[in-house]
């Protein structure tokens, strides 16, 4: 068993916490983390420990830890021009960014970004997203992806564009994940065109293996729409894909069988397969049917697109504000009652 202060393994069995507590005293004075109080009872036994351990830090170390944190944090506000807040959200994002004993790396792979082309912003951008472009090789790693978009087709700019959207394409296996994706979901769509057009409004598809996406793919099959419909879909907004199958076969089923559209929908409305079923989708119809239940001819489908893809603060303006009824559609947008005035717990959209 596992000391519950050191976590290191000092018993083999339970019945020992209960019948030799000063062996565990006497192992965590060993440790350095001296208890002050041990109370025991019948059933349970608790340690109350200083929160700081007795154990000496060597200066030296901690010394040469600063040195290696100030020299990054230096090079990231002068050399890449991040602010205070930024920096604190690189560390938070990959500590170890922090702990290398020099920053070469950092500068051979900013001034790669630099020598192709991209911009201030594309840079500060991507490092955000993935930190851990800092600590690879330019030569093993970063460089060959960068020359290996080109080599397909995809001009500068473009590519430039890609890896500020997603930086995690130059940290990927070339040979194993990156190149054989490609080929494959250039095969899918028929050109290198075509998947271009794509990766431009999803640069993310190219992580995604080919199997990944005939099983997105196959959920919408599987719901009766023509391979065409489903072509047209990706064409129009390839952001579906990074939604999971799960997600995917929620939200055909909620407008297929609760709402009651068609499965070809989402060939005119591709963005449905985006949104969230439980945040969004189903809070907003409840809305629509409660307004719409003495409205006979209504254009469902028109009404329940606007009602579904505008912006929050235009559906609270529109829908829950301008009522008279405000409390009870407010009551449906949050599936709860509310015994305070609504319009106190409206949030304000200052324009």
């Amino acid at each position: 068993m596992d000391c519950l202060v050191c976590r290191c393994s000092v018993y083999d069995t339970r019945v020992s916490l209960f019948t030799r507590p000063a062996s565990l005293v006497s192992h965590l004075s060993f440790v350095r983390y001296p208890p002050k109080v041990l109370i025991m009872s019948k059933f349970s036994w608790r340690i109350s420990c200083d929160a700081t351990p007795t154990k000496q830090i060597n200066p030296q170390i901690e010394e040469s830890r600063q040195r290696r944190h100030n020299a990054m944090k230096q090079f990231l506000l002068e050399e890449c021009c991040f602010s205070s807040s930024q920096i604190t959200l690189l560390i938070s994002k990959d500590p170890s960014l922090f702990r290398r004993r020099s920053t070469d790396r950092a500068y051979k792979a900013l001034q790669l970004l630099r020598d192709s082309g991209f911009t201030v912003e594309q840079i500060r951008k991507a490092i955000i997203r993935n930190p851990t472009i800092l600590i690879r090789s330019v030569d093993d790693h970063l460089k060959p992806r960068i020359e290996y978009l080109k080599t397909i087709g995809i001009a500068e700019e473009d590519v430039n564009y890609i890896v500020c959207r997603h930086p995690r394409i130059l940290t990927s296996k070339l040979d194993i994940t990156l190149a054989p994706n490609i080929l494959s979901l250039i095969k899918f769509f028929g050109s290198k065109a075509n998947l271009l057009k794509a990766v431009r409004r999803a640069p993310w598809v190219v992580s995604y293996h080919i199997e990944v996406v005939n099983n997105k793919l196959k959920v919408l099959e599987n719901t009766g729409l023509l391979e065409h419909e489903i072509k047209r879909i990706l064409e129009r907004d390839p952001r579906f894909l990074c939604s999971s199958v799960s997600k995917i076969e929620k939200n055909m089923e909620f407008l297929t069988c609760t709402v009651g559209l068609k499965p070809n929908v989402v060939v005119k409305y591709p963005q449905f397969l985006n949104l969230s079923v439980e945040r969004r989708m189903r809070p907003r119809y409840e809305v629509f049917k409660y307004l719409n239940a003495s409205r006979a001819g209504h254009d469902l489908t028109t009404s329940l697109v606007t009602i579904l893809t505008i912006s929050e603060r235009d559906f609270t303006q529109r829908f829950l504000s301008g009522s008279p009824d405000v409390k009870r559609l407010y009551e449906k947008y949050k599936g709860k009652t509310v015994d305070v005035e609504v319009t106190e717990l409206l949030p304000t959209h200052p324009r």
